[in-house]
């Protein structure tokens, strides 16, 4: 069943798949055009992470109905749009409350950002909940943009679904 279809294995064998798929946190091959089905799923391991393209909303009925993983739809990101950060370069300074670092660096990456540890080479600064830091002060002292929590999500907000916003939860 090596090659089989992501169908194939769906019918054969889904929880040995989907298990598989979620415990080890590998993006699964299915692809398709259409981006708006495509979700992050954060497990229960703390920091880590999977990218699942295509068929999400199967793998999110799945997962929920035979309680193989308890998903907390807050920590489920949808997207819509996945270029809308297409040029951006993000330097991250301090903590996001409510985004592990993880998540944030793969959902700015799929939105087609990057993500870079020095403030030298960004374009923008992401601010967590820190007042102050060498980051920060390189960003002022060379014009470079910071952006808060708020900022950040307004500028994507055409292209994240985050939690109960994605149109095919189903509580």
């Amino acid at each position: 069943m090596q090659n089989a279809s992501y169908d194939e294995k769906m019918k054969h064998k889904p929880e040995e798949f989907i298990g598989k798929m979620v415990m080890t946190m590998c993006p699964v091959t299915a692809r398709q055009k259409d981006h708006s089905n495509t979700i992050f799923v954060e497990s229960l391991e703390e920091g880590s992470v999977g990218l699942c393209v295509g068929y999400a909303r199967n793998v999110i009925d799945f997962l929920q109905g035979e309680n193989i993983l308890k998903i907390d739809m807050n920590n489920v990101v949808g997207f819509a749009n996945p270029e809308v950060l297409s040029g951006y370069s993000f330097c991250l300074t301090g903590e996001i409350v409510r985004w592990k670092r993880p998540l944030l660096i793969k959902a700015i990456e799929f939105l087609g950002g990057s993500v870079v540890k020095s403030a030298r080479k960004a374009t923008h600064i992401l601010q967590g909940d820190i007042e102050s830091s060498l980051k920060l002060t390189h960003a002022q002292i060379n014009d470079i943009p910071v952006l808060t929590k708020e900022e950040f999500l307004r500028l994507t907000e055409d292209a994240l679904l985050i939690g109960r916003d994605i149109p095919w939860f189903r509580p």
